[in-house]
């Protein structure tokens, strides 16, 4: 059965479907589990260097992700794009946190992004995931 006009073509839905499912995001959940699972905290180094990959997997993992939702007509890509901005923004507030310690920078860290990040990474972009492959189905 032929696509609308306005469906997105195949090749950007697997581009797609590679962003959400591939590597980079598979490194990212293995290491979320890894901390949450960790029984000792890590040093204040290494807590640094894991915000950076945080943020560095938000910063363009996001942005690229709020392009295409809207390109390939997610009907939900105007709440998706929020939870990301508002991702962004807890993770500059708790970047702040753990350079001023007003607060156990690991509770922090896990309390208001791993867990977050870990529930939207499988939750949120699931659903993205189940509408491109609606649309393969079609």
């Amino acid at each position: 059965m032929p696509h609308s006009a306005s469906a997105p073509g195949r090749s950007l839905r697997q581009s797609c479907l590679n962003m959400l499912t591939g590597y980079n995001r598979q490194r990212l959940l293995r290491l979320i589990d890894t901390l949450l699972a960790a029984e000792v905290p890590p040093t204040r180094s290494a807590l640094s260097e894991m915000m950076s990959e945080f943020f560095e997997h938000a910063i363009v993992h996001f942005e690229a992700e709020d392009t295409w939702l809207a390109e390939i007509g997610y009907p939900e890509a105007s709440r998706h794009s929020q939870a990301h901005r508002s991702l962004v923004e807890t993770f500059s507030d708790v970047c702040f946190l753990i350079m001023e310690s007003h607060e156990s920078p690991w509770h922090a860290f896990l309390d208001r992004i791993c867990i977050p990040l870990y529930r939207h990474l499988t939750e949120e972009d699931r659903k993205v995931v189940n509408f491109l492959e609606t649309l393969d189905a079609a």
